[in-house]
């Protein structure tokens, strides 16, 4: 028999499980699990480029509120892959770039919302006119 339990509020929790035989006789050493459901980690983006900006390179710094976090991040709804603050995207083509950051805990805990900066975006550069 299975059992599916949805929308833990978050803290401790025990579940305690009975049999009960033919008769109706209950177990007096039911079985039980505890276990503590903790909020994920909480991703900050704190610097960023400018925008717009002439460069195509970009450079990003960002923290969590968990201690000990590693960082995943991904450009332009690629896939997300392993980085550290600051974190430096090179040779960006001219045009609006999205890039999000996710935090994951000493844990395992992910970030179900990273974080996401519109930008940067680049501009080509202007000519000065003799």
């Amino acid at each position: 028999m299975h059992h599916l339990i949805e929308a833990v509020p978050l803290g401790q929790h025990t579940l305690r499980v009975m049999a009960e035989d033919a008769d109706g006789f209950l177990d007096p050493t039911p079985a039980s699990h505890t276990w503590t459901v903790v909020a994920p980690p909480q991703t900050t983006i704190v610097t960023g480029p400018a925008d717009p900006t002439d460069s195509t390179d970009a450079t990003l710094t960002f923290n969590s509120d968990r201690a000990g976090s590693t960082f995943e991040c991904a450009l332009d709804g690629g896939a997300f892959a392993p980085c550290t603050s600051p974190v430096t995207y090179t040779g960006l083509a001219v045009g609006w770039h999205n890039v999000a950051v996710r935090a994951i805990d000493p844990d395992g805990h992910i970030d179900p919302t990273p974080a996401a900066t519109a930008g940067p975006s680049t501009r080509r550069a202007r000519r000065r006119r003799p």
